[in-house]
């Protein structure tokens, strides 16, 4: 895919223009998904940006200053602006950091418009034990990180991601991990371990059959 789109220093740009880069973004996320999804039979409406630099009400609740997120209940995607340093400088000043995060929660529309949030939510609330839970919103975040590495693969040449900053992006990847954030070794979560992510991410990655993201068989 031709992501034919500017480039921001996402060290020193405002909010404003961060907002105005990822909505941008969503151009080339509906470029890449807008046809597998339709020939699916689903409708993917290409869902607006929200970025933000202090707490914030949502239609899906309070967000913290940290975080990024797809609410279901607008269909919005939301990104704090600081939230790029919350990582090491080494990891989180990756080239496309941020676009990929972005593209993990527009995996997360890809998901609620097809049925398979919403489907995977019923069964997080029949599990009968909280990990049974917990491995079914992993399965859902490590879908997401998988669809967002074939978004980094489909428009690798155009946005010149070689191989250097492909593996910049994978060990961005693995600071994902509910382990590597806590800093508590062997810890999953509700997103999944470090080494689960990356391996979802590289997946995505290595193949443009969506079907290789199926992260629930």
């Amino acid at each position: 895919t031709n992501c034919a789109m500017g480039t921001i220093d996402m060290n020193t740009a405002s909010p404003r223009q961060m907002e105005e880069h990822f909505n941008e973004l969503m151009g080339c996320l509906m470029a890449v998904f807008d046809d597998a999804v339709s020939d699916a039979g689903f409708e993917l409406p290409r869902p607006p940006v929200t970025v933000y630099d202090s707490p914030i009400k949502t239609a899906c609740g309070d967000f913290d200053e940290v975080n990024a997120a797809y609410c279901t209940g607008d269909q919005r995607i939301y990104y704090a602006a600081p939230l790029l340093d919350a990582f090491p400088p080494a990891v989180g000043q990756a080239d496309y950091a941020a676009e990929m995060i972005l593209a993990h929660e527009f995996g997360h529309a890809v998901q609620a418009r097809t049925a398979i949030l919403i489907s995977g939510k019923v069964l997080e609330d029949r599990a009968r034990t909280e990990e049974a839970a917990l491995d079914l919103s992993r399965r859902t975040e490590v879908q997401a990180d998988c669809l967002s590495g074939q978004f980094v693969r489909s428009v690798a040449q155009s946005r010149r991601l070689g191989a250097a900053e492909l593996q910049s992006l994978s060990t961005f990847a693995f600071n994902l991990g509910d382990d590597v954030l806590t800093g508590r070794a062997g810890y999953s979560g509700g997103h999944g371990t470090g080494q689960a992510r990356q391996s979802w991410f590289e997946r995505g990655l290595g193949s443009d059959a969506i079907g290789v993201c199926n992260a629930f068989v």
